[in-house]
Parts: structure tokens; sequence; C-alpha cells
């Protein structure tokens, strides 16, 4: 399980980079209504102020007026756009699941739906890279989160905006996680790289320590060795859905033997 990734695929903050600094994002807006282009600029923009924010704090020591003179709007238009700091998190999990979901579909075309779903832990290794504190940041507010996120709808022009350079972007569904993992288990029994006998949940449930627990248990090494971990971690998984494949098959002959017997 070891596959590069597509260097045409940039992640999310190097796009939102882009957004600020080049003029791809005006050439894509001309086709897109004023008032759609405006919305969207300013969610866009004050995710990038956090994200660029917390490069040096925690979103906990980040006030609203700080995003807000960064994201260069008032307070009260960032509470029309987001009801709280950590809704910002949300948002950023929303625009994340376009172009991961675009990389597995890239990487699944060329080889397995295993390799694809290792493009989403290698994608997400890229992000902690770029941003160290994020994955954590999400993690705790998950952890203290008394119900479910309630994700906000991504517009074309938000779509557009952020990604012009990525093919497609605008036409992919926006994904959770559990969502995202349980389609590509699914596909993997479709093309016959699991047993149908598996439970989907139950290794969508595995994927998802994986994907949240390695960053924290390796938090001490520092987040280069993320990628790292989450190979191995990957990596014996697989190997014990290949055994118990096995397994499946050995008792399938054995009991194919017995009956013809």
């Amino acid at each position: 399980m070891d596959i590069n990734l597509d260097d045409n695929i940039i992640s999310l903050g190097e796009a939102l980079k882009r957004v600020n600094a080049t003029s791809s994002g005006e050439r894509v807006g001309l086709r897109l209504p004023l008032r759609e282009k405006k919305f969207a600029r300013v969610r866009l923009a004050v995710l990038s102020a956090v994200l660029q924010l917390m490069k040096e704090r925690s979103l906990a020591d980040i006030s609203v007026r700080e995003i807000c003179e960064v994201a260069q709007v008032a307070p009260a238009t960032f509470f029309n756009y987001f009801p709280s700091k950590e809704d910002v998190l949300v948002y950023y999990m929303r625009l994340w699941s376009i172009p991961v979901t675009l990389q597995c579909r890239a990487v699944a075309a060329q080889g397995t739906v295993f390799d694809a779903i290792l493009a989403v832990f290698d994608f997400t290794a890229h992000e902690m890279e770029q941003h160290p504190r994020l994955m954590f940041e999400i993690v705790a507010y998950i952890a203290h989160a008394t119900e479910p996120p309630h994700p906000p709808s991504l517009t074309r022009a938000e779509r557009l905006l952020a990604f012009p350079d990525l093919p497609g972007a605008e036409d992919v569904e926006p994904q959770s996680i559990d969502e995202l993992f349980t389609a590509q288990l699914k596909q993997a029994i479709r093309a016959g790289e699991l047993p149908p006998s598996i439970s989907t949940e139950d290794v969508a449930l595995l994927l998802k320590t994986i994907f949240y627990g390695v960053p924290l248990a390796t938090r001490r090494e520092g987040v280069r060795t993320v990628r790292r971990a989450y190979h191995k971690a990957l990596d014996i998984l697989l190997a014990s859905l290949k055994k118990e494949e096995r397994r499946n098959t050995n008792e399938e002959d054995t009991e194919s033997r017995t009956g013809a017997t």
C-alpha cells in the first residue's frame, strides 16, 4: 500500500492561499453572480484567517475580533456566516472532503480501493504538516460536542473559488469521514477486495480510530511522523482483513468438501 499523491491536487490550505494571492479565483468568479461570489469569499476568508492564526495559537486563545481583523470583516458579519469559532472547523471539514474525494477517485481508477483509502490518510497527513494544530482542534471539537455537527451546505461559488484549478470540484457532494470510509468499503466489496460478509460499519470504525487516534498517539514525535504511522496502522489492518478473508474462504472450502462427501 504505497502510492504517491497526484501532484496536481493541492491541499485545502494551499488552495486558500491561491484564492487570496492570485487572480485565478477572479477568473472563475467572473462567471458567478456578485452576491454568490461575496458570500463565498467571506466564508473562505474567515477560514483562511483561522488557519493562519492557528499556526501560532490554539483556537481557544484566538478571539473572533482577531479573526475578523485578519479576514477583514466586521464581527457582526462573522456571526452572520458562522454561529461560533468552532463552526469554522466544521466548514473546513466540509471543504476538505472535496479534494480528498476527487483524489480517492483518481487513485481507485489506477489502483485498488485500498490505495484510495490510503490516499485519504496521505492527504490528511499532508494537511497536518501544513497546519499542525488543525487535527487536534478538530479532535477536541468532536470530543466536546454534545451533538453531531450541522455541516453547512457549500455553494457552487465556494467550490469554484476554493478550487479553481481542480476539475470536477463543483460536482462533488461533500461527505463526512464516516460517509467517505463507508462508501469506499462498499466499493471494495463490490470490487472483490473485501468479502461480502465483512461489516463495513466495524471496519469504518477502525479506520476512524486510526484517522483520529494516530495523530494523538504520535504528537510527541511531531506531525511529520504521522504519515508513516498511518501507513503502519493501515498495513496491520489490511493484513488482518486479508487473514479474515482467507479464513472465510478456507471454511467455505471445508464445508463444500464435507457436503460433497
